[in-house]
């Protein structure tokens, strides 16, 4: 049940890209949905070299998080605002 929450998720993303905030969050939330499907068990766990095994997971969420923090609601696709 989760994997179509993750593929309803990949397309949510892709049709809401319009919309930084929305098509941001959408992809957040799959991304920690597929976290907590494949690993789930790597939460606390280090990697070869002794890095965390989550640390390009950790980055992607994290930066999803900011991007919706400090993006403004639309794009520049907008026709109603006039550039200067």
């Amino acid at each position: 049940m989760l994997a179509w929450a993750v593929f309803i998720g990949e397309l949510l993303a892709t049709i809401l890209g319009y919309q930084t905030r929305i098509g941001t969050l959408t992809n957040d939330f799959n991304m920690l949905v597929a976290i907590a499907m494949v690993h789930s068990h790597e939460m606390i766990a280090l990697g070869s070299n002794g890095v965390w095994s989550m640390e390009l997971q950790a980055y992607s969420c994290s930066s999803q998080l900011s991007l919706v923090s400090s993006a403004r609601a639309t794009t520049s696709w907008r026709t109603d605002i006039k550039s200067r």
